[in-house]
């Protein structure tokens, strides 16, 4: 007894498997397991893109971080535009327990210092600090910071062209029971 098959179905000599006919494609191959050449050179060449278009706006500023004795200091650049003052943040991060000296920091204590190095043609235009915290030791005031410490400045150039390494030496005391003077270089590439 014959029984009606679809063309190219079989069924073998244990039982009624059936086998379907290999299908051999003539367009491209769709498989994610064994993408053309073409394809992987593409989807390389879009990431090398996307990074490239992520990534060198934030180097153009990359951002500065060193790291001393109870005392953590970084310096990066905000948005900035042609013909435009650049903003530049500083922030120090001081370890629990201890304090900086404020720029005016009274009788005691050592004063908090920026000294920018800028390219030629630079300048500073002002520098903004935090309001202080008030200390009074016997018949002595100080002013200091503690915790997170954010000093903003803005930076002027004379032309577009002028451009190069931002740096700012910050020199200060990091106190507890005793002062211990510091001084770190941060820099900012332009």
């Amino acid at each position: 007894m014959t029984r009606d098959r679809a063309p190219g179905i079989s069924s073998s000599k244990r039982g009624n498997l059936i086998t379907l006919p290999t299908v051999h494609s003539v367009g491209p191959q769709w498989s994610r397991s064994h993408p053309r050449r073409s394809d992987r050179v593409l989807n390389q060449r879009m990431i090398v893109a996307i990074l490239a278009w992520t990534l060198i706006p934030a180097l153009s500023h990359a951002q500065s971080v060193v790291t001393a004795p109870h005392l953590r200091g970084a310096i990066r650049a905000g948005p900035s535009r042609t013909n435009q003052p650049l903003r530049v943040h500083v922030t120090l991060d001081v370890s629990p327990g201890w304090h900086i000296g404020a720029p005016h920091n009274g009788t005691t204590n050592l004063p908090t210092r920026l000294s920018w190095r800028l390219p030629k043609g630079w300048s500073v235009l002002n520098t903004a600090w935090p309001q202080p915290r008030r200390l009074i030791a016997g018949r002595d005031t100080t002013f200091t910071y503690s915790g997170r410490v954010e000093i903003d400045a803005m930076l002027e150039s004379s032309s577009a062209k002028d451009r190069g390494p931002i740096g700012v030496v910050v020199s200060y005391g990091v106190c507890r029971d005793v002062c211990i003077p510091g001084h770190m270089l941060l820099t900012l590439e332009r």
